[in-house]
């Protein structure tokens, strides 16, 4: 009979500190939210307009133009102008696509591969994965706190609806996201990416990250610096359809002349 007692407040204990950390966990996402502005304030951006310097170092690629405009709930597009060629990567709600340079000078447009296809179905989400996440079928967990470049941060587990595992660190005392990690798929072999946030600046009553680096075990693969970001522009959602081939074979021809 003892033992069962014992049993039965082990099993309280466990199901009280999965509810106490479910609760944190809560708290932290809506002291982040508050940080950057307050959810209504955020909630009420309907399209967004980042325009800046982009540079990919393992490629040679350093400071080109870059745009990237995104619409709710989950529709994305990015262009970034290299040596007279405009690169693309886009999810128009249903199908990611991209225009990629297959030879010097040609590009080709067409469905992105099932691997990241996925990974921009997930970035295409408006809000991001922590708001609203319930409702999303997502699960967040506290792990606890830890060491990011001298800071200390709260560390938040993202499992998303697919099993797709992302964490978040978050400044302990501004709320604000430090870094996210999550494995990636890069030239066939999978590894751990990372992605770091800073150069908070407020855009009409917002704070958003200008500086946004991405690092592949340790070393900076891409990095951008967001020198313009707009809110509730006019975009239509044709925008971000993949366009037939003659159309991007005419839009190429365009940027020759």
């Amino acid at each position: 009979m003892k033992r069962k007692i014992l049993l039965f407040t082990l099993a309280l204990g466990f199901l009280f500190s999965v509810y106490a950390s479910a609760q944190t966990a809560d708290e932290i996402i809506k002291k982040n939210m508050d940080a950057k502005g307050g959810l209504k304030k955020f909630k009420s951006i309907k399209t967004i307009k980042l325009t800046g310097r982009f540079s990919m170092p393992p490629m040679g690629i350093e400071e080109v133009p870059i745009t990237i405009i995104a619409k709710r709930p989950n529709l994305i597009r990015m262009d970034i102008e290299v040596m007279g060629m405009v690169v693309v990567r886009a999810f128009d709600g249903e199908t990611a696509w991209q225009t990629m340079p297959i030879q010097s000078g040609y590009l080709e447009t067409d469905v992105m591969p099932e691997s990241d296809a996925e990974e921009m179905e997930r970035e295409a989400d408006f809000d991001g994965h922590l708001i609203d996440y319930k409702k999303k079928g997502h699960k967040v967990e506290l792990i606890g706190k830890e060491d990011i470049e001298g800071t200390e941060a709260y560390n938040l587990k993202v499992t998303l609806k697919d099993a797709y595992v992302v964490n978040y660190y978050l400044d302990t005392k501004t709320f604000l996201e430090l870094k996210s990690s999550a494995k990636t798929s890069f030239q066939g072999d999978e590894m751990v990416g990372e992605t770091f946030y800073d150069g908070y600046k407020e855009v009409a009553g917002i704070l958003f990250a200008h500086s946004v680096e991405m690092k592949l075990d340790g070393q900076t693969s891409q990095k951008v610096i967001f020198e313009n970001i707009e809110l509730n522009v006019s975009v239509e959602d044709d925008y971000f359809k993949m366009p037939s081939k003659e159309t991007a074979i005419g839009r190429l021809e365009h940027l020759r002349k």
